[in-house]
């Protein structure tokens, strides 16, 4: 019931399987202070409910950076390497006249993750690009996990740092093999008004 949710519609409805119900939030964020906001959104039916968080974070002006990423997982065989390489997208979703000047250090993982390139910006329209991949001499690791974790930052933006998990997964060489499916996602940032989307 917090003042700054001014629409829920609809307020009643009907789903089934594979046919789910879309209900829209509509906030208001005039006259809020910068800050995080929070409500819930408490769905019945019958003797069943549950509740949605609702989370509104009022920013400043201003950059904030972002990352399309918050982990990545490598494969590789005992006694052998791994050619596999992440990139990991730098977003600012903050003020489009802004940009991050971001920087990528290793906080974790120093003994087999390899980072680049480790500084760049990024525009609301032009993201920067961070790739991982494992490095060093991984092929004479033994089987099991190790783990990695990157930190990327900007002082000057909102919301920095930001962490990438890294995991490398080595199995025996005797296991068979693992398909290995691509972690990250597609993410597409287009100008209000355009046609045509970068990747």
């Amino acid at each position: 019931k917090s003042p700054w949710i001014t629409a829920l519609t609809p307020a009643s409805g009907q789903s089934a399987p594979g046919k789910p119900a879309i209900v829209t939030v509509r906030v208001d964020t005039q006259g809020l202070a910068v800050g995080s906001y929070r409500d819930v959104i408490h769905v019945m039916a019958g003797n069943l409910s549950s509740d949605i968080p609702v989370v509104l974070f009022v920013a400043q002006q201003g950059p904030i950076l972002s990352l399309d990423t918050g982990g990545v997982r490598f494969v590789a065989r005992e006694g052998a390497g791994s050619s596999a390489t992440y990139t990991v997208n730098i977003l600012n979703r903050g003020d489009p006249a802004s940009a991050i000047n971001w920087t990528a250090d290793l906080r974790l993982g120093l003994d087999w993750l390899v980072l680049g390139p480790t500084r760049g910006s990024a525009t609301s329209l032009q993201p920067g690009t961070l790739t991982l991949q494992p490095g060093g001499n991984i092929s004479g690791f033994p089987a099991g996990a190790r783990y990695g974790l990157v930190r990327v930052s900007d002082p000057a933006a909102l919301n920095s740092p930001q962490y990438i998990m890294a995991v490398l997964e080595i199995a025996p060489a005797a296991a068979p093999a693992q398909p290995e499916l691509p972690a990250a996602p597609i993410v597409f940032i287009a100008a209000a008004g355009s046609s045509t989307p970068r990747q």
